[in-house]
Formats: C-alpha cells, structure tokens, sequence
C-alpha cells in the first residue's frame, strides 16, 4: 500500500519539556511517523511523515496484517487500532 518500503517510528514524547530557555524542539512528538528513506550521493536522507498524532505515552506496537495496534502506558492507558492501507 501507501507505505510499501517504508519504517514506522512511534514517539513516547519529549524528556524534557520545551520552554523558553532551554531550545527543545517545539513538536513534543508522541506520535506516529511513516519514514521514507532516499537514496543520496552514497548515503540517505529520510522523508518524515506524521500519520498520527495525539497519543499520550505510547509505548509499544504491533503490525499484523494491515493493522497496527499502539498500546499506551499509564492509568488511562488504551490500545488503539489503526488500520493502514493494503494493496491487493
């Protein structure tokens, strides 16, 4: 499908905190990128796409079939389904 050849990353989210001092990155992640890699003068550059976003603490994942299951840590942690494109 739109993923064929492509990693998924997922993002528990910052360390630290971004604020006005300390130059964090201003994304505080917790989500789902597809990524891309590019083939460039003998080495590679990625191409990062965000799928979803939104999570709280993810923390692990599975991939069966063309579905994804997220499972999130904490007291009011959850499993998410997220059903991706299949070619046939």
């Amino acid at each position: 499908g739109d993923y064929k050849q492509q990693a998924f990353l997922l993002s528990f989210g910052a360390a630290v905190e971004r604020n006005a001092s300390n130059g964090m990155f201003p994304d505080p992640g917790r989500d789902l990128l597809a990524i891309k890699l590019i083939p460039v003068s003998g080495g590679f550059e990625i191409e990062p796409r965000q799928v979803v976003t939104g999570f709280t603490q993810p923390i692990d994942s599975l991939l069966l079939g063309g579905k994804l299951y997220v499972i999130e840590y904490g007291a009011a942690g959850r499993i998410y389904e997220i059903s991706l494109p299949v070619s046939g």
